[in-house]
This record gives structure tokens, C-alpha cells and sequence, in this order.
């Protein structure tokens, strides 16, 4: 008889638990969610900028024509029709051809006086810092909200509330020193 009296009290803090780990991973989905959209403005701003960089850099670096016909393929895409998912691999891809591009710069010392050349540099390097700076906050929350999710009662929840599973910006850069 006294199991009866126990059941309810188990159930009823049961709930409350699911409902707490529910809350938990909205929340930080919410976080996601937030970061993404600050990361797809940067991704944007430099979306809009490519063409200009691009213009420059053939005069500027004609030995890297490879590179840069590659940077303006990858920038062909139509980026509003683009899925979230989509958007991110497209920008790994574009982020490791530029700092491949600006470290050939860097190595080469490449000193031009055009005022068209270094705002254009500096635009770029100030948007790839903006863009590492959030993609790594972006992750964090990425990661934090997968390992919620692994939780006691996270897969079951995000099964049930049919939970998207965000992913992660990796960026590897190649060196070509």
C-alpha cells in the first residue's frame, strides 16, 4: 500500500525532470539558433565582398588564379536558396580558400600601395576574425546542446519534440608554407 502512495510522488518528479531537460536543450537550441544568425550576417557581409577582393586579386596575384577561380565558383552559389547545413559547408570551403589566399599574401609580403587592395585586405581579415570569433562560440553552444542531448531523457526528448541537430563549423587550414 505504501508503494501506491511513493508511485505518484516518483512520476510526478520524473516529469518535472523531462520537463526541466526539455527546457534545457530549447534553451540552448535558442542559443544555436542566435549564434547561426550572427554567423550567417558575417558569412553575408563577406558574401558581398568576394566579387570586389576577387577583382583585385587577379591583377594582384595572378599565379594564384586557381585559387581565386575556385573562390569565385564556391561564391556562385545562390546563397539564399541554400539550407543552413549547406551554408555552413559552402563557407568552410570559402574560409580555408581565403586564409590560403591572405597566408600567400602574408608569406609574400606582398606591399601594394593600392588604397582598393588594402581596404579590400583589411575588410576581409577583419570579417575572417569576426567570423572565427563567433564560429567558435557557435560551436561551443553546438557542442554544449549535442552533449544535453546524449543525456538521461535529451534523446528521448529531442525525439518527441522532433529536435533539429545543428552542425558544427569546421574549418581546417591548409598551410602552404
Amino acid at each position: 500500500m505504501k508503494y501506491f502512495l511513493i508511485l505518484p510522488f516518483i512520476l510526478i518528479l520524473w516529469l518535472f525532470y523531462l520537463y526541466y531537460r526539455w527546457k534545457t536543450l530549447k534553451q540552448l537550441l535558442e542559443k544555436v539558433q542566435q549564434k547561426f544568425r550572427e554567423l550567417n550576417l558575417l558569412f553575408l557581409e563577406r558574401w558581398n565582398r568576394i566579387p570586389g577582393f576577387v577583382r583585385i586579386l587577379r591583377t594582384v596575384m595572378p599565379e594564384e588564379r586557381v585559387k581565386i577561380e575556385e573562390l569565385l565558383l564556391l561564391h556562385n552559389h545562390i546563397y539564399d536558396r541554400l539550407q543552413d547545413d549547406e551554408k555552413i559547408k559552402v563557407n568552410e570551403r570559402i574560409t580555408i580558400v581565403l586564409h590560403g589566399i591572405l597566408s600567400k599574401i602574408n608569406l609574400q609580403e606582398i606591399n601594394l600601395t593600392s588604397n582598393a587592395y588594402q581596404d579590400g585586405k583589411e575588410n576581409i581579415m577583419e570579417i575572417e576574425t569576426k567570423i572565427a570569433s563567433v564560429s567558435r562560440e557557435y560551436n561551443s553552444f553546438v557542442l554544449q546542446y549535442q552533449k544535453k542531448k546524449q543525456t538521461f531523457g535529451g534523446r528521448f526528448l529531442s525525439r518527441i519534440a522532433n529536435l533539429e541537430d545543428p552542425c558544427l563549423f569546421l574549418v581546417e587550414i591548409e598551410d602552404n608554407g
